[in-house]
């Protein structure tokens, strides 16, 4: 069992001038009572910061990391650097990272896919949970959650997701279905929302009002950790009409909004699945990564 309320590994633990200030906002959380962390390998030094601030505490932590790695050989070094990495000798939750296309799907299931590697490390106690997460196209997402038993999804969850290629009301549906924790992401709408004048108040409260099991959210500094847990220590959930109120508060925000993890919007057909296939493999050759 975990609070509501997680946080996420990008905003200040990524992008912070100093490490100090990173791992203060992190040890921060955690005296507040923050438990799921969210990181991945992709987001610069977010997990070395947060496995330097939750080094002697590391069994009040939940640690969720991910790979970008289809293929299980090149998936296992990925998860061992995370393990150095976050100071570590296991993950609470491994995610397949940014599923976007059918094919990916194919290849996690393979031969020599990423889900046998997911298995034997589970086994030897590696890892203890096993989530899959997608920022594009809902579909590739819910497939995933028909063909394995996930013990998580994430997922974007704020007012702009329902405009097009809702995870809400499909990936949301199939994880009811088959048992996956929710976990809510894109809560703030990358930023973009909040820093629009939206409420980030009203936007978390939006967040947890869905059928998720934790929202995580990516904090600028320690002031903006404590307004999130007293608005999560706070919660009660918004009414439908309230729901459908804010989704319907600024059009054009929240279309930009959906426009920047869903940058297909509008494709349909092979232009959509070539995008998404490029995006893909684009995804997994980003530097830094020698392994494929």
């Amino acid at each position: 069992m975990l609070p509501v309320l997680g946080l996420g590994g990008q905003s200040l633990i990524q992008n912070a001038p100093d490490e100090d200030s990173a791992v203060e906002m992190i040890r921060r959380a955690v005296e507040l009572g923050i438990r799921y962390i969210d990181t991945a390998p992709l987001y610069g030094e977010s997990e070395v910061r947060i496995g330097k601030a939750v080094e002697g505490m590391r069994e009040r932590v939940f640690l969720a990391t991910k790979t970008v790695y289809r293929r299980a050989s090149s998936a296992l070094r990925s998860l061992e650097r995370s393990l150095q990495r976050l100071r570590t000798d296991y993950v609470d939750n491994y995610q397949l990272h940014c599923l976007m296309h059918p094919a990916e799907v194919d290849a996690v299931f393979a031969r020599d896919g990423v889900i046998r590697m997911v298995e034997k490390v589970r086994e030897e106690g590696i890892i203890r949970h096993v989530g899959v997460t997608g920022h594009f196209v809902p579909s590739v997402l819910s497939e995933m959650l028909r063909r394995y038993p996930f013990d998580s999804v994430l997922i974007p969850v704020n007012p702009a997701d329902p405009m097009s290629y809702s995870f809400t009301a499909d990936t949301l549906k199939v994880a009811r279905e088959t048992g996956a924790s929710v976990v809510a992401m894109k809560v703030m709408g990358a930023g973009l929302l909040t820093h629009e004048g939206l409420d980030p108040a009203a936007l978390l409260r939006y967040a947890l009002s869905w059928p998720v099991s934790v929202a995580i959210v990516s904090c600028r500094s320690i002031a903006d950790v404590e307004a999130n847990v007293r608005v999560a220590g706070a919660f009660q959930p918004m009414t439908e009409e309230e729901m459908r109120s804010i989704e319907q508060l600024r059009p054009d925000l929240l279309a930009r909004c959906n426009a920047i993890y869903k940058r297909h919007s509008g494709r349909s057909g092979l232009k959509l699945e070539l995008f998404n296939y490029l995006a893909s493999v684009l995804c997994r050759r980003l530097p830094g990564w020698k392994h494929f």
